[in-house]
């Protein structure tokens, strides 16, 4: 499997610790991903029709509009196609479980290496071009 160009790669980042989104962001760049890193779920609105991502990147806990609340909106929206990959610290089989429901693709854990993240991105963005 050939994996797609990263340059090409868009990646919406939706965390509201600022430590974790900064470095987070900062890695994802040095592996060539283009990165709008943002700190909530109204931001995550404001910036999608703009930005256009090939992938999000999305913790469930965040302030006012959570992750969850999220990802039901999105459901319905426009944007409904592009793969959306949970980051959680929860190890919650229940929380797990509803992000899938919810059409999340993947459900990870933040204490994932920048290898592994890498490679379940271009998974991902592999599939939707191919399919």
């Amino acid at each position: 499997m050939t994996s797609i160009p990263k340059k090409a790669c868009k990646i919406l980042l939706v965390e509201d610790n600022d430590l974790y989104r900064s470095s987070l962001s900062e890695l994802l760049e040095t592996l060539g991903y283009d990165v709008l890193a943002l700190p909530d779920g109204f931001a995550f609105w404001q910036c999608l029709d703009k930005y256009k991502p090939d992938s999000i990147l999305l913790d469930l806990h965040l302030p006012t509009l959570d992750g969850f609340a999220l990802m039901k909106k999105w459901q319905t929206s426009l944007y409904c196609q592009i793969p959306i990959l949970i980051l959680s610290a929860s190890e919650s089989a229940e929380e797990r479980d509803r992000a899938l429901a919810l059409g999340a693709r993947q459900f990870l854990p933040k204490s994932i290496t920048v290898r592994e993240l890498d490679r379940a991105i271009q998974s991902e963005l592999n599939n939707e071009r191919s399919g």
